[in-house]
């Protein structure tokens, strides 16, 4: 190898000549996921090599070992997203990358070259799973569910909104082998239930009225909603509502998911929760899952829940019985009902809320009733 060159420079130099040339409709060919043709590939990539006079040919294999891993893969996170203890990973600027193992936050050693490199690394992400960066679209959310065999990869993106200057990048993994309920009643290092748990909460999916999972991120909240629809009866049929492909079914044939379209630039059709919630009560299904409520969807799976339809969402709520008042919080950005109408008709539709805190499911609340003298729901509440 010849010690001046610097690869990734090459790479990217690479890169910019065959997404502007007459090759580009080739390349872009190329480097789709189910055509990896690498010989295709790397021939493709010899013509911008030969105008580099800094680059011999015994430099190649390990300029297209470079290239593939920015194709094709995540660069230097590739260690940390193959990791199956590690559930996060979130890149501040070029020196700092930090991940989260079993609930709790580490330091990597891991570090961009500089702050072109992570810049270099933030534009591949975007151009990898077909995002813009400009200005206008400064949060973006998207997943990517080929690239990893282990994982789905939930992404969080925001760049120009930064004080420092330098893009945030969130990863979610989203393991492709879903736990079931009784996986994660042997979870390790701990178990996120028992055994008693496990069937309390199986027994309300299936029979309850509906479910309310509820914690702060990364509690395990799409984990256990993920567990707990592989439980649905084959013969009942499921509408699943999310940003991102993180909820999943392995083998049924009534499973429907639909994922949120934002709007990506001026005109661009946009479909929210709240469209995709309300157009789920004509599909003749059984069950309406929402990944998360955090908005005036709300209001429409409060439609459903109160017309008779199962409905499970997760929420951010710091316990079990402070769930409600964030659900009304939300219903109310969409209606006109009071707290008190929305409370009495929420203790009607929903019979379980479930909060967990680290990966550990910490409390089921039974919905008993509502108390009308006390303006209040009525709860048996067991803690674990």
């Amino acid at each position: 190898m010849n010690k001046t060159i610097d690869k990734q420079e090459i790479v990217f130099d690479i890169i910019k000549y065959l997404t502007t040339n007459d090759t580009a409709v080739e390349f872009n060919e190329l480097i789709k996921e189910d055509s990896k043709d690498l010989d295709k590939l790397h021939k493709l990539c010899e013509k911008p090599l030969r105008t580099m006079p800094e680059v011999e040919e015994s430099d190649y294999e390990e300029i297209f070992k470079t290239l593939d891993k920015w194709l094709f893969s995540y660069y230097i996170l590739d260690d940390l997203i193959d990791d199956e203890s590690i559930s996060d990973i979130k890149c501040k600027d070029e020196n700092t990358i930090t991940f989260k193992r079993y609930g709790k936050r580490y330091k990597s050693d891991l570090k961009f070259k500089d702050k072109q490199d992570y810049e270099r690394f933030i534009r591949s992400v975007a151009t990898k799973n077909k995002r813009n960066l400009s200005a206008n679209e400064a949060i973006q959310h998207f997943s990517d569910v080929t690239t990893s065999p282990k994982f789905r990869l939930r992404f969080n993106l925001t760049t120009s909104v930064n004080v420092n200057r330098r893009p945030l990048l969130h990863i979610r993994k989203i393991p492709k082998k879903k736990y079931t309920l009784e996986d994660l009643v042997h979870a390790s290092p701990e178990p996120m239930m028992s055994e008693e748990v496990k069937e309390i909460l199986k027994a309300e999916y299936l029979n309850g009225k509906g479910m309310l999972i509820v914690g702060k991120g990364s509690a395990g909240k799409s984990t256990l909603m993920n567990a707990l629809i592989e439980e649905t009866p084959k013969d009942e049929d499921i509408l699943c509502i999310q940003e991102t492909d993180e909820l999943f079914i392995n083998d049924h044939p009534g499973f429907y998911s639909q994922a949120i379209q934002e709007s990506m630039g001026e005109g661009t059709i946009e479909y929210t929760h709240r469209d995709l919630c309300t157009n789920g009560l004509l599909l003749d299904v059984d069950r309406i899952i929402i990944g998360e409520t955090k908005g005036a969807e709300a209001s429409a799976l409060f439609q459903a829940s109160h017309t008779g339809y199962f409905v499970m969402t997760s929420l951010h709520a710091t316990s079990a019985t402070q769930a409600f008042s964030k659900y009304i919080e939300n219903i109310k950005l969409a209606s006109d009902y009071t707290e008190e109408s929305l409370l009495r008709m929420l203790a009607w539709d929903y019979s379980c809320i479930v909060f967990l805190k680290d990966f550990k499911v910490k409390e089921i609340a039974f919905v008993k009733g509502f108390d009308s003298e006390k303006n209040e729901v009525i709860y048996d509440i067991k803690r674990f």
